[in-house]
């Protein structure tokens, strides 16, 4: 289920938060390269730089410096994220 379904579901759809316009390629990218990063069982991997560059070649991303930048700097904070959750759930395990 992405994002956007969420909206369907009743109970959620006032709570969804809205997302400017101008991020909506960035999420759109970020989505669809999210399936690129090589994650092992004790750690998120980051999307590599070669899927980004791909992605802007394919998309026809004019500002590739400012796209790649803003879109590695959206994988850092969901990897650091992710990590913190993940360290978490270990400690309470232990």
């Amino acid at each position: 289920m992405e994002y956007g379904d969420y909206l369907n579901v009743p109970a959620l759809a006032n709570k969804a938060p809205g997302l400017p316009i101008y991020l909506e390629n960035y999420l759109a990218c970020f989505q669809r390269l999210n399936q690129d990063r090589i994650n092992t069982t004790r750690s998120v991997g980051r999307i590599p730089f070669t899927a980004i560059i791909s992605y802007m070649e394919w998309a026809g991303i004019e500002d590739q410096e400012t796209f790649a930048d803003v879109l590695i700097e959206i994988d850092h904070i969901y990897v650091d994220s992710t990590m913190k959750k993940q360290k978490r759930r270990t400690e309470q395990e232990t």
